[in-house]
């Protein structure tokens, strides 16, 4: 069984196939906490204020946990196959967290991607790539596209913690389309340039890098937006915005 947090059909937001109409998949469960990100959470259960990522719901069961549902592989069928009954084409699926690659031994993760497999649906499942799959025990992980966000410094993760080499070069050579993502902040600019990036992604020159701003409203995007377009034109990686939140600013669910 997994734990499903939320699901929603809105348009991917971010890297490789921004501006796609998708139907997203959030589950609950994370290994980082990325405290360094310093977005505020009020949480639901004692309406104490969190610090970490803007996925708190996602990662901290404790304070979030009412949103947690367990679900089964059959469960996520039926979601998708909901909202796709109203259209009249396939959107992406894009798979989230939280770490979703928490679940890769879980049977009904195993059932959901052959499903989706099975009706040539594209999906994306974004992941800080500190888990290693085992392509070969696990052929059905080929399938996935991986939007590899690896957390930096500025996550205030240990860099053992937050960086795997193992399980970067296991999905670039085992899948096709996969890329690096990697969250900036004005400061983290100025203090590390792209000497940290750069360690992290040399071996695999032919892999795309996007880069994109931190904040999770507007007003915080607007913080380190201009900085990190400088950045990526003054090192060649690709800029992606974070369009959700232009667009729909704090809600969520969109």
């Amino acid at each position: 069984m997994l734990y499903l947090v939320e699901h929603f059909f809105s348009f991917q937001g971010e890297g490789l196939y921004s501006g796609r109409a998708s139907i997203f998949l959030r589950f609950g469960g994370c290994n980082l906490k990325c405290s360094g990100f310093g977005v505020q959470s009020i949480s639901t259960k004692d309406s104490s204020v969190l610090i970490g990522c803007d996925s708190q719901k996602a990662v901290n069961k404790s304070h979030f946990g009412d949103n947690w549902t367990l679900v089964n592989s059959d469960k996520l069928i039926k979601i998708i196959e909901t909202y796709e009954s109203s259209l009249n084409y396939t959107p992406d699926i894009v798979i989230t967290g939280g770490e979703p690659l928490l679940n890769i031994e879980d049977i009904n993760f195993i059932e959901l991607i052959e499903y989706i497999k099975s009706k040539s649906s594209r999906v994306t499942i974004e992941s800080n790539t500190t888990i290693k799959i085992d392509f070969n025990k696990y052929p059905i992980y080929k399938y996935p596209i991986y939007s590899m966000a690896i957390k930096l410094s500025n996550s205030n993760e240990k860099y053992e913690h937050r960086v795997n080499p193992d399980a970067i070069e296991a999905i670039i050579l085992n899948t096709k389309n996969s890329y690096f993502k990697f969250a900036l902040d004005s400061d983290y600019i100025c203090k590390y340039g792209a000497n940290e990036i750069k360690s992290i992604t040399m071996k695999y020159f032919q892999t795309s890098i996007y880069c994109m701003p931190i904040g999770e409203s507007i007003e915080a995007l607007s913080q380190n937006d201009k900085s990190v377009i400088e950045f990526c034109k003054k090192y060649g990686y690709i800029y992606t915005d974070r369009t959700h939140i232009r667009v729909y600013n704090k809600r969520d669910g969109v």
